[in-house]
């Protein structure tokens, strides 16, 4: 592999080879960590040449080194395009559930839908509807990152690769709670 620089292009599959080796987390598969690549592109970090040919762009810098390229990274990181960087970089200093409250502020209002009547034996229906609700504020986040992901050399399945990786690393467990004994004069 040839060493990156400011005056060279090199192919995607050389980029994430320099990525991996330099500045990825261990843990990040080649084809999220090429999805990556895509969006830096977008957000301007790379000068596309040709189709899967990337050449570094210069903003000013004259050596060429991997702690160059984390501070374009950095600066990348405080737009709001740009939020996932902070994951790619190990900092996630981003709580994803802010994208969610942009994404609400945007939307246009939802329309007031009646309340089922409660029921002992759920419909199918029912339970569509009850779980779509629950569902709903995961999806609106969803679809807000992707919407901030995608570009033109973002595709949405890369946006939905980068969305992945950044939810497994933001995803905590609840504590564990300390099992009680119910009352079973209750249940008589």
């Amino acid at each position: 592999m040839s060493e990156p620089g400011f005056d060279r292009a090199l192919s995607t599959g050389e980029w994430t080879q320099w990525f991996k080796a330099q500045l990825a987390p261990p843990e990040m598969s080649v084809e999220t960590l090429l999805a990556c690549l895509h969006h830096f592109a977008d957000l301007g970090l790379f000068a596309v040449v040709d189709e899967g040919h990337y050449m570094l762009a210069a903003r000013g810098e004259t050596a060429f080194s991997a702690e160059c390229v984390r501070r374009e990274l950095e600066a990348l990181a405080e737009s709001r395009r740009g939020f996932a960087v902070r994951y790619f970089l190990g900092q996630a200093g981003l709580d994803l559930a802010a994208v969610l409250k942009e994404a609400e502020a945007s939307a246009s209002p939802a329309r007031a839908a009646k309340a089922p009547e409660p029921a002992s034996d759920l419909s199918n229906l029912q339970i569509v509807r009850k779980v779509g609700r629950q569902l709903r504020p995961f999806l609106d986040l969803e679809k807000a990152a992707l919407a901030l992901l995608q570009g033109p050399h973002t595709s949405k399945a890369d946006a939905q690769k980068i969305f992945h990786y950044l939810l497994s690393h933001t995803q905590m467990k609840a504590p564990a709670r300390k099992w009680e004994q119910l009352s079973r004069k209750r249940h008589r």
